[in-house]
This record gives structure tokens, C-alpha cells and sequence, in this order.
């Protein structure tokens, strides 16, 4: 009888912790809304605690920036922005510089506002970082930014953070339960095997 049961044993570990952690997996988010069992609220994690997280991850965020950790703006970023600076460059050297400066406008040639715009370009993109650098720096002084970033996270709705993770955590509850299952199926064998050579069966 007793090897009868020590044989179970090894496969209701398993279950046991495939079944624990597909319900923990499952209430990373569900229930959206509290709901009340046996006198005990229960909510998903994601959910219950979005106002903790969202104030956490403002403050971490704000704190990256302002540490220089989180690099502002880069290289590629620069390039993707040049073609519009030009644009705006050069509207102005044909455009409104005429208009506001019409005098000065009349001694500009073609080949002087080629050279104005590379200049103006280059002085640009020596500063732009400089600058934004200089801004971000000051994030996580400034408590209406990490107000900002918690606020649209503590709103994002419910529904909307289950649309997002619902594809990942279905991955997840494939896979991970296997892996506990099978380390509950190990212990399992382990305690039977722990078993029998305390309470050898004759």
C-alpha cells in the first residue's frame, strides 16, 4: 500500500505545481475588477497595484534621464531629423528672410545660402544634443514630469493592459507550468525515493 502511494506521490507534486503556477501566471492581471472569495479580495497583480508601479516607473524613468543613463537623442535619431531641420533651414534663408529682413535679403545669393545652411546645420547639431541633454537633466528634479509619465500610466485602462499582455502571458502559461510540473515531478521522486530509504518497504 505504502509503494502504491509513494508512486503517486512523484506525479501530485507535479500537478500540484503546474496548477500553482498557472493560477499565479493567470493573476499577474485577473481579474480585472476586485471580486470578494471566501471574504478575501482578490485582483490581478498588473492591476491592483498600477498606482504603485506607475509612480515607481515615473521616478525610475525620470531618474535615468537625468542621469545621463538614458541617452537622449543619438546618432541615428540625428539623421532622421536633419531632413526636416534643413527644410526648415532653408524656408527661412529663401522665404522669411525676405519678408523680415527684405534689405539684407537682396545681398544673399544662391551660393550664400548653401554656405548659411550648412552652417546653421552644423552649429545645429552640435547643439541640439547639448541642449536636450541639459534638459533631461533636470527631470528628475521636476515633479510634473514623473507626474505626467505616472498619470498616463496609472490611467491606462485595464482592458488595454490585458489586449497588451495577453498574447505574451498565453506564451508564458505554456510554458512555464511545464517547467514547474516537471520540477514537482523531480521533488516528487526525490521525496518518494527520501521515503523508502527512511521506511524501507519488505
Amino acid at each position: 500500500m505504502l509503494k502504491l502511494l509513494l508512486f503517486f506521490v512523484p506525479f501530485l507534486t507535479a500537478f500540484t505545481a503546474w496548477a500553482t503556477a498557472w493560477v499565479l501566471i493567470g493573476l499577474v492581471i485577473y481579474p480585472l475588477r476586485p471580486r470578494r472569495i471566501m471574504g478575501i479580495t482578490i485582483q490581478g497583480f498588473l492591476i491592483a497595484h498600477q498606482d504603485e508601479i506607475a509612480t515607481t516607473v515615473a521616478g525610475e524613468v525620470a531618474a535615468q534621464l537625468g542621469s545621463g543613463k538614458m541617452q537622449a537623442i543619438d546618432q541615428r535619431a540625428m539623421d532622421n531629423l536633419r531632413p526636416v531641420i534643413e527644410q526648415h533651414l532653408d524656408t527661412f534663408l529663401r522665404v522669411k528672410i525676405k519678408e523680415k529682413l527684405p534689405v539684407i535679403a537682396t545681398f544673399i545669393g544662391e551660393s550664400t545660402i548653401v554656405k548659411l545652411k550648412e552652417g546653421m546645420l552644423e552649429e545645429i547639431e552640435i547643439l541640439l544634443p547639448e541642449v536636450i541633454t541639459r534638459y533631461t537633466s533636470t527631470l528628475s528634479t521636476d515633479p510634473t514630469v514623473t507626474g505626467k509619465i505616472s498619470g498616463m500610466i496609472a490611467s491606462y485602462p485595464p482592458a488595454a493592459i490585458e489586449e497588451m499582455l495577453g498574447p505574451k502571458l498565453a506564451s508564458v502559461r505554456q510554458k512555464v507550468p511545464v517547467i514547474f510540473a516537471f520540477a514537482g515531478l523531480i521533488m516528487g521522486i526525490i521525496i518518494s525515493l527520501l521515503a523508502l530509504w527512511l521506511h524501507p518497504v519488505v
